[in-house]
């Protein structure tokens, strides 16, 4: 890459910032030391690895941007704390809304999409543990383990949250209790995900209820169906899998009473890899003949990049480790993360074009990925030089800016090979998830 590149490069990751930090008000009603725009820095600055406190926090706010906002001295702790409850949920909206704007400016359409012509959102949920708190544990609720004897200890909220599962960015979230159910909080995304999207899900997900409203809302969907012709499948599915058939078209009835109505789907069956037992893929898209059983099994398998989203949600960017201890602060943390991770898969999707593309020209297709923790790194070099940039412009800041472009330079020469069928057992890490002892 060009050093002229290079720049060009460093300019555009700095632009999500600037669009994101100018679209905030500069400060609340009352003239007070924070503001929105400083409160959306901290909320950033959280997910960078080593800022584990408020006290850090204030600290490196202030070193890097005290001229910008025009402090005279190091905020206190408590200070930021009683700025993040005035910082909203309708701020919080509003960077949403302006991040998604830059992602979808600056994002790298796939070279080779696995669905040509349709956008791939993978939708899935996850448990987040929260702090034991009197006001969280009346909003999520302290539930017990399936097997009704113990009760976990802290209270736990359902993240669903969809994802285009090509670029890597978050699309659309919702948190609630574990009582809510994934398909409910399904049901209320299907208006934030662009229309004629196909949605990915797993076998927790199919329900006539639920896929009869995706397609009345416009999308299509790919979904693992529970295959048993003991029992638990669906009567359709169980007649398909005693015929032997690999792949069939048939018509199934979605919807609840008088709005059920028969829709066309495709139903393919193969063998688990590793038990041999029977999978069947559920998939209701336009133009269906223009779609290979190959190609639809391949956008089932893409809707793992989900479970490694949450990965490093929760191993990299450590989610659980909460700053705030009510509702709203959870949300902002979250809302913080979704940027985050959006702006940082863009960056991501952008090195591997780079990447593959160069190897392509030289006929060495290896399928790249950057390392998600140096890519952390080089946003967190960003943000820096973002800030210290608007106030020194003498060695600091060239120094800093230094970083940003070497920073990118590693993100492209250091990718890593993908490896399949590489996998680790997932088990919780996190104090969180231990149960209460009798």
């Amino acid at each position: 890459m060009s050093a002229f590149d290079i720049h060009k490069e460093s300019s555009i990751i700095m632009s999500a910032l600037q669009s994101i930090c100018g679209g905030l008000p500069r400060s609340y009603d009352r003239l007070r030391v924070w503001g929105p725009q400083p409160v959306f820095l901290g909320l950033v600055m959280m997910q960078i690895p080593g800022q584990d406190s408020y006290q850090a926090l204030c600290s490196t706010i202030y070193d890097w941007s005290h001229k910008h906002f025009g402090w005279q001295k190091q905020p206190s702790p408590a200070s930021l704390c009683r700025a993040r409850m005035s910082f909203t949920l309708q701020h919080c909206e509003t960077a949403w809304r302006l991040a998604q704007a830059w992602m979808a400016e600056h994002g790298v359409p796939p070279v080779a999409s696995l669905l040509p012509g349709l956008r791939i959102f993978g939708v899935d949920g996850t448990i987040l543990h929260m702090p034991r708190t009197r006001g969280l544990t009346k909003s999520f609720g302290v539930d017990r383990h399936p097997d009704g004897t113990d009760r976990y200890h802290h209270p736990q909220a359902l993240l669903v949250s969809a994802w285009d599962l090509e670029r890597r960015t978050p699309v659309a979230w919702r948190l609630s209790h574990r009582g809510a159910g994934e398909r409910n909080l399904l049901d209320h995304l299907l208006e934030e995900i662009p229309h004629q999207g196909v949605l990915v899900m797993d076998r927790g997900y199919p329900g006539k209820d639920i896929l009869h409203q995706i397609v009345a809302t416009g999308h299509h969907f790919i979904v693992r169906m529970v295959a048993s012709e003991a029992g638990g499948s669906w009567p359709v599915v169980r007649d398909f899998l005693a015929t032997g058939a690999t792949s069939t078209t048939v018509l199934v009835p979605l919807g609840l009473g008088d709005a059920t109505s028969l829709t066309r789907v495709r139903l393919i069956r193969r063998n688990h890899p590793d038990d041999g037992q029977p999978l069947v893929i559920m998939a209701h898209l336009p133009n269906d003949a223009a779609y290979t059983d190959d190609q639809i099994l391949a956008v089932y398998d893409a809707r793992w990049t989900v479970e490694i989203l949450y990965r490093d949600m929760k191993a990299l960017a450590n989610i659980e480790a909460w700053h705030g201890r009510r509702k709203l602060l959870i949300e902002q943390e979250i809302y913080a993360y979704m940027i985050w991770a959006g702006i940082a898969n863009t960056i991501a999707c952008r090195s591997e074009a780079r990447t593959n593309a160069a190897e392509a020209a030289g006929n060495t297709k290896r399928h790249r990925r950057v390392n998600t923790r140096r890519l952390y790194e080089v946003v967190a070099y960003t943000v820096e030089a973002l800030f210290i940039a608007a106030q020194d412009d003498g060695t600091h800041a060239r120094h800093v800016r230094g970083r940003v472009l070497e920073g990118i330079k590693r993100l492209d020469a250091w990718q890593q090979k993908k490896r399949p069928d590489r996998h680790a057992p997932r088990r919780p890490k996190h104090p969180y998830a231990r149960r209460l002892a009798h």
